[in-house]
């Protein structure tokens, strides 16, 4: 006879934290739920200093709430960054897993919703129109989904929310904290390019200034004066397209001087087997063959091309990375392991 045993699967912290919000919203009704907070949130743009203030104050009073849920729920709080000093006595900055934020911030606005949360919800898939400077109006939607268009316009079709009153709508609302809490997070990287603003329902769109941080790689004038295209590119770029700052021009490939009037005529050091190879490197046209074995070469010094030394690479600070795996340019019939060199 068989026996099933039924284990109680551990419950996710975002779903205590809505049941948190869920019963604070019962136990404090006339705290939380207040139409007053909820209006200040619905006209943030427009308020006075008078009015600014007191939304400032409650909102306080909301994200405190909000933290204290997240400590019931055995969630981390706020990020908290702090200066430490390091193992070489440098001064670092330290910071707590936690919320960021954009993230508290997000999940306080959708909290001072419990007011009058129907009021929000229409506010909320709304955009108002916007003038442009050229006097110009738009009726852009956020929300238009799946063939769902919720623009409140003469043209647009609309969705009735007639079922939905604020009854319903308030027993949502732990879920709407939490998803708004969750949604306002990105990856570090992204963050420090294009970091996250959380704005109220009133604010339908905002225009946001970004300063591009421009790369290119590496190019040379030409003699002829004729004025060059750096071929600029923007730095986020480089997430999706490897070859944005892709370049070899440290690669060691060993240049084959032939001319004896060069002091740096080094034909001597390179077989004779194999004629010149052309190889590029940094786009820069390098003469190479195979090296002489049983001679003692300096190959740092064998493979400074005119780029590496325009550039002043070929000084103390350069050295072979031992890791790296040798780059196969030659192979001699009967030998397997001719010509490889470190790149």
């Amino acid at each position: 006879m068989s026996m099933f045993v039924q284990s109680k699967q551990a419950r996710h912290p975002m779903a205590s934290l809505a049941g948190e919000i869920a019963t604070a919203l019962k136990e404090r009704g006339s705290e939380l739920k207040n139409e007053q907070t909820s209006k200040l949130v619905l006209s943030c743009e427009s308020l006075d200093d008078a009015n600014l203030r007191e939304l400032n104050t409650r909102a306080g009073s909301a994200e405190a709430s909000l933290l204290g849920f997240l400590k019931k729920a055995g969630l981390p709080g706020k990020i908290e960054i702090s200066k430490q000093k390091d193992h070489q006595g440098r001064t670092v900055e330290v910071s707590t897993e936690g919320y960021t934020e954009s993230q508290i911030k997000a999940g306080v606005i959708a909290l001072m919703a419990a007011g009058a949360p129907g009021t929000y919800a229409r506010q909320a898939t709304t955009c108002q129109p916007k003038t442009d400077v050229e006097g110009n109006t738009s009726i852009m939607s956020v929300n238009a989904f799946a063939g769902y268009d919720m623009r409140m316009n003469a043209t647009a079709p609309t969705i009735s929310n007639e079922a939905f009153d604020d009854r319903e709508l308030i027993q949502n609302l732990p879920f709407s904290v939490v998803f708004n809490v969750q949604a306002a997070r990105q990856s570090e990287l992204p963050e420090s390019f294009y970091p996250t603003l959380t704005v109220t329902p009133d604010n339908g769109s905002i225009d946001v200034s970004v300063r591009r941080t421009m790369v290119f790689n590496d190019v040379r004038h030409s003699l002829s004066g004729k004025p060059m295209d750096f071929h600029r590119r923007n730095l986020i770029e480089g997430v999706i397209d490897h070859t944005l700052l892709e370049t070899n021009s440290t690669a060691i490939v060993p240049v084959f001087n032939d001319d004896n009037q060069d002091p740096n005529y080094n034909a001597n050091r390179f077989s004779a087997l194999v004629g010149t190879y052309t190889k590029k490197v940094d786009n820069i046209s390098v003469p190479t063959r195979p090296l002489k074995p049983g001679v003692d070469i300096g190959l740092i010094g064998i493979s400074q091309h005119d780029g590496l030394i325009a550039t002043g690479g070929n000084d103390k600070k350069i050295c072979v990375y031992s890791a790296k795996q040798g780059t196969h340019l030659f192979t001699l019939e009967g030998h397997t392991e001719t010509g490889e060199y470190m790149g």
